[in-house]
């Protein structure tokens, strides 16, 4: 691949500010709201399945453009791992949803998104390709509806798009919400939204790797388990087995038109940019002992996993990503007052 692009750039509202304030105040309240429900939680992914240790190798064998950040020197980092089911309620597994693999990698010493230095770098990721709305006023009224059911989803495309084509809205989003899931070892996992690679910028996949040893020593293709209710059960079972690992994956921006920094909407397509693999993430094999350890995963479910809590070299892009930055501040300090 030639070098990718440099001529990305974000397009800034000067009332993006006073938006994105209303909107995490939105947030606390519904996070309010389910905290006295579940207890207390996140306003979002609040539902943790797993709580993982992993390892993050990155690759010598890189394009020298692409040795940036957290590229910039082969080497392996010690990585926490955390399984979520995306609703604001905790839910069966049972439920559509959309499920979160959030990665923190550790041990490294860099300039922060955020000023100041950082010593982790925060991948925040879901099994779909893009987000379903494009701006962060979408996404604040879809989860106003949301939190009703699903009679409140078809409310919200109906309000949208009127009667034949919201309904025809949910649907489809109901087909691609009830899609199979077949296991977090089992399926790719995306940014969804830009992220910043320098001088560049990309958007990030996890793509499982299913030709795996056993613990025979067997070469085998890893099958999906079938699913017996729980997502943490079904990965127990899949780590028993063998290791499970993942490439870790960029794709860069390449033009406006094909690639939009503001539009988290729009899949990238392959065929303009493809994915080029940076990295490995490798979660071991536990030998058929109990993965679950209830102190690692109490501190996993206090701390952060923020889109923002990165290098300034992996900073987030777009509406949506700025939007999140005050939104998941807020939800933070929620957690933080209400402990």
């Amino acid at each position: 691949m030639n070098t990718p692009s440099t001529d990305w750039k974000e397009i800034i509202s000067p009332e993006e500010p006073a938006k994105h304030a209303k909107h995490a105040k939105i947030i606390t309240i519904l996070q309010k709201k389910m905290s006295k429900e579940f207890g207390v939680g996140r306003g979002l992914h609040r539902k943790q399945i797993l709580a993982l240790r992993a390892e993050f190798k990155v690759l010598d064998s890189i394009p020298e453009y692409a040795k940036v950040g957290l590229f910039k020197t082969a080497g392996t980092f010690e990585t926490w791992i955390r399984l979520s089911n995306g609703s604001l309620r905790v839910q069966s597994d049972k439920m559509p949803d959309v499920r979160g693999l959030a990665i923190k990698v550790k041990g490294i010493d860099g300039e922060s998104a955020l000023g100041g230095k950082t010593k982790e770098q925060d991948f925040t990721l879901i099994q779909h390709q893009t987000f379903s709305v494009l701006t962060s006023d979408e996404f604040i009224e879809f989860i106003g509806f949301a939190i009703q059911g699903p009679l409140g989803i078809l409310k919200f495309f109906t309000k949208k798009n009127g009667l034949i084509g919201g309904t025809l809205k949910f649907g489809q989003f109901l087909i691609n919400f009830s899609k199979a899931f077949r296991g977090f070892e089992m399926e790719n996992f995306f940014s969804a939204a830009p992220l910043k690679f320098g001088k560049y910028a990309c958007r990030v996949r996890l793509k499982p790797i299913l030709t795996v040893v056993d613990s025979s020593g067997k070469t085998i293709q890893r099958k999906p388990i079938p699913f017996q209710g729980e997502f943490a059960d079904q990965f127990e079972k899949a780590l028993n087995l063998a290791d499970v690992k993942y490439e870790f994956q960029v794709q860069f921006y390449h033009s406006d038109d094909k690639t939009p920094i503001e539009d988290p909407t729009v899949n990238w397509p392959e065929s303009v940019s493809p994915y080029i693999t940076l990295a490995e993430l490798t979660i071991k094999s536990s030998n058929n002992s109990p993965i679950l350890d209830p102190e690692f995963s109490n501190i996993l479910d206090k701390d952060k996993f923020d889109p923002w809590n990165a290098l300034e070299d992996h900073r987030p892009l777009g509406e949506v990503m700025r939007a999140r930055k005050v939104i998941y501040f807020a939800s933070q300090q929620e957690r933080a007052k209400i402990k």
